[in-house]
């Protein structure tokens, strides 16, 4: 029982990503640009 609850989450999780997967993609973008220049103004 534990491991179809478990089977049924991943899924659930997964389905979430694949919806979301574009709005990710944009995001992942944005935050690798922020992240370059945060590293930049570090050094």
């Amino acid at each position: 029982m534990h491991m179809i609850k478990g089977m049924f989450s991943l899924t659930s999780f997964w389905k979430i990503h694949y919806f979301k997967n574009r709005k990710i993609k944009s995001m992942n973008c944005l935050y690798k640009l922020i992240m370059t220049i945060l590293h930049k103004n570090k050094k």
